[in-house]
C-alpha cells in the first residue's frame, strides 16, 4: 500500500517574512505588553524576532533583590520559540513593580544539545497594580482606528495626555487580520511606544477583527481572565462590562463563507452577561459602564446591530447601566437617554483625520465623568453623573 506524500511550499508573503528576519540582528520583535492586571498578578506578553528563550526579573519598587519568572507548562519551560507569556503571580494590591525582561537566541535546538547565540534585554518598566480599596479610576477608550498605527499617539496628545489607569480598544483596529505582521505593525508597536509596558490595555473585538487569515490565531496576542473576548471587572467605583458584538451581517451571508456562527455567540452572551448584571457585585458598584463596538441604537437595521439590540438593550435598561459607549459607525456621537434607552449613549467616531475620537472616562465614588475628544482638541460630547 502506498504512502502519500505532500510538499508545501511557502507563501511569497512568509519567504519574504522568513528572510527578512533571517537578515535583522536578534532583538525584539515589539516592546513588551501588559495584559490582565490584577491585584495579585498580570501577565507580560513578549515576542522577539527569533526564536529563542525569554524570561523576565520582576520586584517591587524599592526592594533590592529581583525574582526570575518564566512560561513553564507540563514540566517544559517555552523555550526555541518567538512568543512567550509571562504571568506574574503573588503581587500585593496598590503596590508598584518594576520588571525587565530578557531573552537569549537559540542557534541550535535539540535533544541533547542546546547553543545560545546572543542575549538581550530590555529597559526597566514599573507598572502598578490596582487597588482594591481604590475609589476612583479612570481609562482611556479607541474605536475604529482602522490600522493607521499613527492614530494612538496622536490622538492622546491632541486630548491634552489625560491620565489613565488602563486602556480599551473598543474594536475595528484594523480593516482585517492577514498575518502576525498586521498585530506588530499596526497595533503592538505603536501601543507599546506609547503606554503599553505599564499600562494594561483590553483589546476588545470589533467586526473586522473577525475578517482575515489570521482571526483564528488573533486571541494569542491578549490575555482574557476567562480566555473570552468579553468580560467583566471592577475598578475603583465602576464595574465595567464588555461585550462582544460579532459581525454585523447574518451568519448566511456569502461573504462569510459558511464559518461563523454570531448569532448563537450573542445568544450565549447576553445569557452570560444577565448573570452578571443582576450580581449584587453589579447591581451594588457606584457605577456601571457597557462597552462594546456595536452600539444598541443609532447604527442602521443591518441584522448584527438589530440582533445587539435586541439582545442586550433591555438588559441594559432592566439592570440600570449608566452608559454604554460604542463605535462602528464612523459617525461620532453623543445620544442621551431618551424613550428608547433609559442611558446615554456615546460612539465614536471612525478613522480618517477630523472624525477620530478618544473617549476618556473617570470616576470617583461620586461621581463618573465621560467626555470624548475630537481629533482637533474640542469635546464632542461630555456626561457626568453624581450620587
Amino acid at each position: 500500500m502506498g504512502v502519500a506524500s505532500a510538499t508545501f511550499a511557502l507563501s511569497a508573503h512568509q519567504q519574504a517574512f522568513a528572510q527578512t528576519i533571517q537578515q535583522q540582528d536578534f532583538d525584539f520583535r515589539v516592546r513588551p505588553y501588559l495584559q490582565d492586571l490584577q491585584g495579585d498578578r498580570v501577565t507580560v506578553m513578549t515576542h522577539i524576532n527569533r526564536k529563542g528563550f525569554t524570561w523576565l526579573e520582576v520586584r517591587a519598587q524599592g526592594e533590592q533583590q529581583f525574582r526570575k519568572v518564566v512560561q513553564s507548562e507540563d514540566g517544559l519551560i517555552n523555550a526555541n520559540t518567538r512568543s512567550t507569556v509571562l504571568t506574574i503571580h503573588g503581587l500585593q494590591s496598590g503596590k508598584t513593580y518594576e520588571y525587565r525582561v530578557y531573552a537569549k537566541e537559540i542557534l541550535t535546538f535539540e535533544a541533547y544539545k542546546v547553543v545560545y547565540g546572543k542575549e538581550i534585554s530590555s529597559p526597566l518598566y514599573t507598572f502598578k497594580t490596582p487597588d482594591e480599596n481604590s475609589q476612583a479610576t479612570s481609562c482611556v477608550i479607541y474605536n475604529d482606528v482602522h490600522g493607521r498605527a499613527h492614530s494612538y499617539g496622536q490622538l492622546l496628545d491632541i486630548a491634552g495626555k489625560p491620565e489613565f489607569d488602563f486602556a480599551i480598544l473598543n474594536g475595528d483596529m484594523f480593516d482585517y487580520v492577514t498575518n502576525e505582521e498586521d498585530l506588530y505593525d499596526k497595533l503592538l508597536t505603536p501601543l507599546g511606544e506609547r503606554f503599553a509596558s505599564e499600562k494594561p490595555f483590553f483589546m476588545l473585538r470589533g467586526n473586522h477583527e473577525t475578517r482575515g487569515a489570521y482571526s483564528r490565531d488573533f486571541k494569542n496576542f491578549f490575555r482574557y481572565e476567562d480566555n473570552t473576548y468579553y468580560g467583566t471587572f471592577r475598578r475603583g467605583p465602576v464595574s465595567w462590562l464588555m461585550l462582544d458584538t460579532g459581525e454585523d451581517k447574518p451568519d448566511t451571508a456569502e461573504v462569510y463563507a459558511g464559518v461563523v456562527d454570531f448569532d448563537q455567540y450573542r445568544i450565549d452572551q447576553a445569557k452570560w452577561a444577565e448573570k452578571i448584571m443582576a450580581s449584587d457585585a453589579f447591581r451594588k458598584s457606584a457605577f456601571r459602564v457597557v462597552v462594546m463596538h456595536i452600539p444598541p441604537f443609532y447604527s442602521g437595521e443591518w441584522h448584527g446591530p438589530m440582533e445587539v439590540q435586541r439582545l442586550f438593550a433591555p438588559l441594559f435598561d432592566k439592570y440600570k447601566v449608566d452608559v454604554v459607549i460604542s463605535g462602528h459607525t464612523h459617525t461620532y456621537g453623543f445620544h442621551e437617554a431618551t424613550a428608547m434607552h433609559s442611558y446615554p449613549v456615546f460612539i465614536g467616531g471612525g478613522p480618517k483625520e477630523g472624525n477620530r475620537t478618544l473617549i476618556h472616562v473617570k470616576a470617583d465614588n461620586r461621581k463618573l465623568e465621560v467626555n470624548m475628544i475630537l481629533d482637533n482638541g474640542t469635546n464632542v460630547g461630555t456626561y457626568s453623573k453624581t450620587r
